[in-house]
């Protein structure tokens, strides 16, 4: 029987290559708990599909993901069950790690924005390929949040320190030529031909020697991934600890007042 998440994160085999489509357009694929329950699934499942070789996570319409749902954030804190965040938290962390211990490469295709824990489940993946139209942003600051999805470890460790901070504490979006210029873009494509791009460069990584490249991943990640989980743990305690302040709570309504619902 097809999961509740089913219809809202497509998955498409080509061949030895996975699709995994994030399948909310018109909320610009923010994301809900069938979602990270869906993505979690199918990375599980991913282990022991010996006949995949390479996964590309990308969204519908004209967005990657533009981070979590707020309004599911101002209902937490309209209800002040804070251990509903929590488990929310959790589960982003499990799907972060599940990711990055496959064994396979996982490309995010970045089609369009990338927010808040949009911008880090693409930081999650091993590469990023972005159509020139992405833009990218680490916007927690702008609802009163602190970063999340491992974004505290995974964007330092692409960029340089204070820029990651930078992005951090100013919630500022950058285009697809400034994500390239500072590493967080492997490469950047037109739009028209993105998708044959990302494919070929998919269809590419596929053919290479499968035990290399799975060695490899292995190799760059086994002690990386520890301190990422650690740094999860980190997260969740400090997001908790933003959402439940009167600055967040007035920042959301804000932007839910605008009719905005994914910008975290």
């Amino acid at each position: 029987m097809p999961s509740a998440g089913s219809d809202l994160v497509i998955e498409t085999q080509r061949d030895d290559i996975l699709y995994i489509s994030l399948n909310r357009p018109d909320k610009l694929n923010a994301l809900i708990d069938p979602m990270r329950d869906r993505l979690l699934e199918i990375a599980r499942a991913l282990m022991s599909r010996e006949e995949i070789r390479v996964c590309v996570i990308t969204g519908e319409g004209r967005a990657f993901c533009a981070g979590g749902d707020i309004k599911v954030m101002a209902d937490i804190i309209k209800s002040q069950q804070y251990d509903r965040m929590q488990k929310i938290l959790q589960k982003a962390g499990s799907i972060v790690l599940a990711l990055r211990e496959l064994p396979i490469p996982v490309i995010a295709a970045v089609n369009g924005h990338a927010f808040g824990s949009g911008m880090n489940l693409a930081l999650a993946c091993d590469i990023r390929l972005v159509s020139s139209e992405a833009t990218f942003g680490e916007t927690f600051i702008n609802i009163g949040l602190h970063p999340d999805w491992g974004g505290t470890h995974l964007l330092p460790g692409i960029i340089n320190v204070s820029r990651a901070l930078e992005m951090f504490w100013t919630g500022r979006v950058i285009s697809a030529d400034e994500a390239m210029r500072a590493g967080i873009a492997n490469m950047v494509f037109a739009p028209d031909v993105f998708y044959e791009k990302v494919h070929a460069y998919a269809r590419n990584l596929a053919q290479k020697p499968k035990l290399a490249v799975r060695l490899a991943k292995k190799a760059v990640y086994e002690d990386l991934n520890n301190a990422l989980a650690d740094a999860m743990h980190r997260e969740e305690e400090a997001q908790i600890k933003c959402l439940a302040t009167e600055e967040a709570r007035q920042k959301i309504e804000s932007f839910l007042s605008k009719n905005i619902s994914s910008i975290d």
